[in-house]
């Protein structure tokens, strides 16, 4: 079984955008929790406002944990720990199935991307225009 420790980071380049859609992703649901707490309460004093944010970021961190992820098909908080997290029953996670399902979503959603590009074949000592 994997543990929290083991899990690798993805390294987020320019070579890699995928990745950088879900920091992206979680990068809005920080923002996104703060904003309804404003806009609902304002807070009166600096005091409110620290512990409004403490409170916010907390409630960004578990909903981030908790969220059923479509290619893992379970949240990475019943990943991790072994458990699910509501019910607080034991989870066994079939990782070489998970692994599989992930790369079949990628591999989809490669193949869909790749069908829409422009194909063109260049002719000898045509010109072409550089970046």
């Amino acid at each position: 079984m994997l543990r929290a420790h083991e899990i690798k980071d993805v390294p987020t380049t320019s070579k890699n955008p995928q990745a950088n859609a879900v920091c992206e992703r979680m990068h809005q649901t920080v923002g996104n929790i703060p904003r309804t707490h404003l806009r609902t309460s304002p807070p009166q004093d600096v005091s409110r406002a620290t512990e409004m944010i403490d409170e916010a970021l907390a409630l960004a961190m578990y909903a981030m944990q908790n969220k059923v992820d479509t290619t893992l098909g379970s949240s990475p908080g019943n990943l991790v720990f072994a458990r699910d997290i509501f019910l607080n029953t034991p989870l066994v996670a079939d990782w070489h199935q998970i692994t599989k399902k992930r790369e079949q979503v990628i591999n989809q959603n490669l193949i869909r991307e790749n069908n829409k590009e422009i194909r063109y074949d260049y002719d000898v000592g045509q010109q072409v225009l550089k970046k």
